[in-house]
């Protein structure tokens, strides 16, 4: 994204966004990605890592997510 100011991705999050966490069947439906997709660009640090919930828990937090998809914007 050329000209996108660097700082608008590191904004402060309001209660709401800092709350949202996505389990992994919305993070799918909202990125169109498949599980093993997600997971090899995980492992390649081409998307974002979960939150560890509990031993058997992860999800997402939905800023983390939105801020993957802002960088993955064509023109």
């Amino acid at each position: 994204m050329a000209g996108a100011d660097p700082r608008a991705a590191r904004r402060p999050l309001d209660s709401t966004e800092a709350c949202a966490l996505l389990r992994l069947p919305k993070v799918l439906q909202l990125t169109g990605l498949k599980k093993t997709t997600l997971y090899g660009l995980m492992r390649r640090n081409g998307f974002p890592r979960p939150v560890q919930l509990t031993d058997r828990l992860v999800a997402w937090r939905s800023a983390d997510v939105a801020v993957w998809a802002q960088g993955r914007e064509t023109k």
